[in-house]
């Protein structure tokens, strides 16, 4: 049986992939709380009794946590298929961690951490693949925003930015790896909980869209349990693309290039390389 790691599986999109996949993999399911954590798991348990799947804990904010649960995974198993980076969330209010803007922190530099880390199981599996859940809010990023101490953007552009950011990371990954590949995507407008910090206006406008237009989780799971579990070959050709409905989309933010890509990855190593040992 082949081995996927799901970031956010107690919820959400996470939960939903993580349900969808749970017949062809074997499940580690990363989460914050071990109490949400559990309750996924007895989730996963009651729509596949015959789930194999282990809990690991971690906050992609704190690295030393990240480091702590990439190391227990690194010594439990010899080689991961497919990591599926796909926690993510929009902040009440926008604040800074080391000087990075922390939507960025934790949904951006959090998710390379791990994945350079658990980057060797990649490797051995072959046919390694990363899947990172983006957003078409990507669209509303900018490349000159990251890494800037900015006091004055709000909390929706933040999130913009983290999502460009994973765009960024998605093509930077392209050849630096032996048979690893990745891919980026937009989940769809879903009904998950990512925004229950948020207030004011923007709670209002949640509301509104919850009721017209959220799908639910499953169907925002759709394109990745297609690319966690979609041939090898089938993907390959697409290899640092960004997906939308299961195919591979053209209509990215003009910021997403292969240069900013670059200067993403050698800005974002500072961070994360003091924790890859």
């Amino acid at each position: 049986m082949k081995t996927i790691l799901i970031t956010g599986a107690n919820a959400g999109i996470g939960l939903a992939a993580a349900i969808a996949l749970s017949d062809q993999f074997h499940i580690i399911a990363l989460c914050r709380s071990k109490e949400k954590g559990e309750a996924a798991m007895a989730e996963v348990h009651k729509a596949n009794p015959k789930a194999s799947i282990e809990l690991v804990l971690a906050d992609l904010a704190n690295f030393e946590e990240v480091k702590r649960a990439a190391d227990q995974v690194l010594a439990k198993h010899t080689q991961l298929d497919v990591l599926l980076n796909n926690a993510g969330y929009l902040p009440e209010t926008v604040s800074y961690t080391q000087g990075v803007e922390s939507t960025i922190f934790s949904s951006h530099l959090g998710h390379m951490l791990l994945t350079l880390k658990l980057m060797p199981l990649l490797e051995a599996s072959g046919e390694g693949r990363v899947v990172n859940v983006s957003s078409g809010a990507h669209m509303m990023g900018k490349k000159d925003r990251l890494f800037s101490d900015i006091k004055h953007t709000s909390t929706i552009k933040a999130y913009g930015d983290a999502k460009l950011a994973n765009v960024l990371f998605t093509k930077a990954l392209v050849g630096r790896y032996k048979g690893v590949t990745a891919y980026a995507l937009h989940p769809g407008v879903v009904r998950t909980q990512f925004a229950r910090n948020v207030k004011g206006f923007m709670k209002f406008m949640v509301g509104i869209m919850d009721k017209i237009m959220f799908i639910t989780p499953e169907q925002g799971a759709k394109t990745s349990v297609y690319l966690s579990r979609a041939p090898f070959s089938a993907l390959s050709a697409h290899n640092g693309a960004y997906f939308v409905k299961e195919k591979a989309s053209t209509r990215v933010n003009k910021d997403a290039t292969i240069e900013n890509a670059n200067w993403l990855w050698e800005k974002s190593l500072p961070f994360v390389q003091p924790f890859l040992n």
